[in-house]
């Protein structure tokens, strides 16, 4: 929603999306937090 600025994204920000990623339980065996993390940074760039 964010990337397409969507009307229905209502109050999300990209650090809005990361603060609630990290707040999420810290088990990540296979990475997958880790990355969503890293393409989120990266959509922040634009």
């Amino acid at each position: 929603m964010l990337l397409r600025d969507s009307e229905y994204k209502g109050a999300a920000t990209y650090d809005k999306v990361i603060e609630w990623a990290n707040e999420s339980s810290s088990c990540d065996p296979h990475g997958y937090r880790s990355e969503f993390l890293e393409l989120v940074g990266k959509a922040m760039e634009f």
